[in-house]
């Protein structure tokens, strides 16, 4: 028995000395009324270690206690007007977070005082996890949660609201980051003009958000997610491997918009399994992705809605943009200033522009497997030379307008400049639109337009040689489904590209998504 107790007491003392042990605090506001973890009302001058004895606010328990990593603090429900400050005394560890939980985000309702945050996490304020409450925001120059220079933070299953920003990780300090922070299951509302729901300003690399449903409803360039550079002192720092993914986002303007430079741009990120509905198309640059100097990033498997673009890609290089569905946007993509991006798989549907590529510096990129269904141009090439080192294979190009349309637009083209690669494409005008206008000239058919050279491989050819024109029975186009329901067209194989649109295995390569 001796040895067992004396075990238990070294077993504790050891626990207590690393940092593993855990201590329960907890709050309560005036009344009891839905409480599940207190019995009686809150009040400061309690000890709040037990459910008969809560403080009244979360800044007492930190005020009073060392607040370590396992320790959790118990928000009951009701509604309480209070901020809280944490920095590095208080924070928890590599191997347990400190958690503060509320009863639920339809009970414990938290309203940030007058020119004060609900949450502000300074400079290594780390490792704290805030769930299951309600955090409210009316400030214009304050936040739901700053995290300043915080790392590994979580908030999990919360309602946010705010008139300005409501939650935003900042690189405010040189040799300081704002890293591994993760946002999940979360109901985050925004009704400002211009201001953001999620905003990671600096080293935020690998931030997660997932499981969100995000609204922004301002009409002043709001952004639902906006990810930016930040400079502190002489340094720039920026973000790289962040994953956004199974998301619910509605948005006025903008999705999620990256901004930064070319010697700070973000690399490595994934966005996938989300969808998007974006209200309006009155900003020019709107969309639902706006990916300023992003590379090597994948966007796959998103559903896109509404909106001036479905993805803006500017300054950004090298990324795979697969197995999405573009529907009911101006342009289902831009590009501009962004090279060597490979684009496949995608559903483009009811857009006036399939795809819009900008200037000479867009000249490179891969276009496969996709299939188009727009009011106007599938694929539209603005300046003169933008296309030269464009591969264009196994597309379906369905083009719904008239002839003042053409599934391929190559404006300002100069002869002897022709697409790197352009065949075993499926082509459908039924209202007169045209194949492609090329050098001032336009192509009714796909007879005259294999006529003409317009294709630089395989040499001695003019290129679509081996393409179609016919219907390719789209399933229900107007509602943006895609699929085949009539005969496939082969194409050819190309490498790496093995499933369809909903990641079945290709048995051969038929032309288009699906």
């Amino acid at each position: 028995m001796n040895k067992k107790i004396s075990l238990l007491l070294l077993t504790t003392w050891f626990l207590s000395f690393f940092g593993y042990s855990q201590t329960n605090y907890y709050v309560n506001d005036v009344s009891t009324s839905g409480d599940i973890f207190c019995t009686v009302i809150g009040n400061d001058i309690n000890g709040g270690t037990t459910p008969n004895t809560p403080k009244a606010t979360l800044q007492s328990v930190f005020n009073t206690y060392d607040i370590d990593g396992g320790d959790k603090i118990f928000v009951d429900a009701g509604t309480y007007i209070m901020g809280l400050d944490i920095d590095l005394a208080d924070a928890g560890s590599s191997s347990s977070n400190v958690i503060i939980i509320g009863a639920g985000k339809i009970a414990t309702h938290i309203t940030a005082p007058l020119n004060d945050d609900n949450f502000h996490f300074s400079q290594d304020a780390n490792y704290i996890t805030i769930k299951d409450m309600h955090l409210i925001s009316t400030q214009s120059s304050n936040y739901n949660l700053y995290g300043e220079d915080a790392n590994n933070i979580t908030i999990d299953n919360c309602k946010l609201e705010s008139n300005n920003t409501n939650i935003y990780f900042e690189s405010n300090t040189a040799g300081l980051n704002i890293r591994d922070n993760t946002i999940e299951n979360c109901t985050i509302e925004n009704n400002s003009l211009a201001g953001c729901n999620i905003w990671l300003s600096g080293d935020a690399d690998r931030t997660i958000v997932r499981n969100c449903t995000n609204t922004s409803t301002g009409i002043g360039g709001a952004k639902s997610i906006h990810i930016s550079s930040r400079v502190v002192g002489a340094t720039t720092y920026y973000p790289g491997l962040i994953s956004i993914y199974n998301n619910v986002i509605t948005a006025d303007d903008y999705g999620v918009y990256t901004n930064f430079t070319s010697s700070t741009h973000s690399s490595n990120n994934s966005i996938y399994d989300n969808t998007f509905n974006i209200q309006s198309n009155d900003i020019i640059d709107g969309s639902a992705l706006h990916l300023d100097y992003i590379y090597t990033s994948s966007i796959y498997n998103n559903k896109i809605n509404g909106g001036a673009n479905a993805m803006y890609l500017t300054n950004s290089n090298s990324n795979n943009s697969y197995n999405n569905f573009f529907d009911n946007c101006d342009k289902g993509i831009y590009i501009e200033n962004s090279m060597s991006n490979n684009i496949y798989n995608n559903f483009i549907s009811n857009c006036d522009i399939g795809i819009y590529v900008k200037d000479f510096n867009s000249n490179d990129g891969y276009l496969n497997h996709n299939s188009f269904y727009t009011a106007q141009h599938c694929v539209y090439f603005e300046e003169a030379n933008c296309y030269n080192s464009w591969k264009l294979q196994n597309n379906i190009f369905y083009s719904y307008g008239n002839s003042t349309y053409s599934c391929l637009y190559l404006e300002n083209s100069t002869a002897g400049n022709t697409i790197q690669r352009c065949d075993y494409n499926l082509y459908f005008t039924p209202n007169g639109a045209n194949i492609a206008y090329y050098f001032g000239a336009t192509y009714s058919n796909l007879i005259l337009w294999q006529a003409v050279d317009h294709s630089q491989e395989p040499a001695g050819v003019n290129g679509d040689e081996s393409s179609y024109e016919a219907d390719p029975k789209y399933q229900d186009p107007v509602n943006g489904l895609l699929e085949l329901t009539g005969d496939y067209k082969t194409g050819v194989n190309i490498a790496g590209i093995t499933t369809d649109i909903y990641n079945y295995l290709r048995t051969h390569p038929t032309i288009g998504a699906w």
